[in-house]
């Protein structure tokens, strides 16, 4: 796996979380700040509904079909299907992945972004995720595991 796929993918989610676009015509050649620059991370109090809906996300990329029901509205447009299947090739090989919860990045007013790791069969990935008001995805930014 390259990990210019990974930061394709992590480039997708923050454009609908408000990131410029501009990133994903040139193809994100660095890490966005909000993945790799974060404030301190607070461990503890993991959401259930986060964890169970990033789950059900990833495993929907992995297999090219995603629900976009658990998906707000601006992500949903945001991710095409060619970014779907770009997204199987590089989440699909081996058994299903073990998640860790790391912990979130509170935010003023909002519910935290939650933090997991994501262990595939030869690799990791950092996995962000957050739900709006309707309890839906509307930020899901993965980035290389740069601990690995």
């Amino acid at each position: 796996m390259r990990s210019t796929d990974l930061i394709r993918i992590a480039a997708v989610a923050l454009v609908a979380a408000g990131a410029p676009s501009a990133a994903l015509a040139q193809n994100a050649p660095a890490a966005p700040p909000a993945v790799t620059a974060p404030q301190t991370l607070v461990p503890g109090n993991e959401d259930a509904a986060t964890t169970k809906l990033s789950k059900q996300l990833m495993d929907g990329l992995r297999v090219g079909k995603l629900d976009r029901s658990i998906l707000a509205e601006s992500l949903s447009k945001t991710i095409t299907e060619p970014m779907v299947a770009q997204a199987q090739g590089a989440f699909a090989p081996g058994a299903p992945p073990q998640w860790t919860y790391l912990g979130n990045y509170p935010q003023t007013g909002d519910t935290p972004r939650y933090v997991y790791r994501v262990r595939f069969s030869d690799f990791s990935v950092i996995v962000q995720s957050h739900l709006d008001k309707e309890s839906k995805i509307d930020l899901f930014a993965v980035a290389p595991d740069k601990s690995q």
